[in-house]
């Protein structure tokens, strides 16, 4: 287990399929684990081994943000 976490930037047209492949991918060469900032949502690998785990928490995330903002406009 790492005691790291390497905070890293995708590229503006970057899918989050490709940059959650990319995060495991980093993960995994340098040996400790990655967060992204992607679209205002906070991702990381920690217990992550499958990037289909990554791309659902985002869109979790995503909704919850949602719901949120939906509940300012009320």
């Amino acid at each position: 287990m790492s005691v790291l976490l390497i905070k890293m930037e995708c590229l503006a047209g970057t899918t989050i399929d490709e940059c959650a492949k990319e995060m495991l991918k980093m993960k995994e060469k340098l040996g400790c684990d990655v967060e992204v900032k992607f679209n205002g949502v906070l991702l990381t690998t920690i217990g992550k081994t499958n990037y289909s785990e990554i791309v659902e928490d985002y869109y979790e995330e995503l909704e919850a943000l949602k719901e949120l903002r939906r509940g300012w406009d009320e």
